[in-house]
């Protein structure tokens, strides 16, 4: 089909801000108290 297919190398990634994005390998989800369900890692 054409489609490209990359393993994932990180655990979490948050969106791209001036050309850079923060990564992690490892960590949790977890929800922020009181933050209306926000998670953070």
């Amino acid at each position: 089909m054409g489609n490209i297919v990359i393993k994932t190398q990180f655990k979490f990634t948050v969106p791209f801000e001036n050309g850079k994005a923060k990564i992690a390998f490892s960590g949790e989800n977890k929800e922020v108290p009181d933050f209306n369900g926000e998670k953070h890692y």
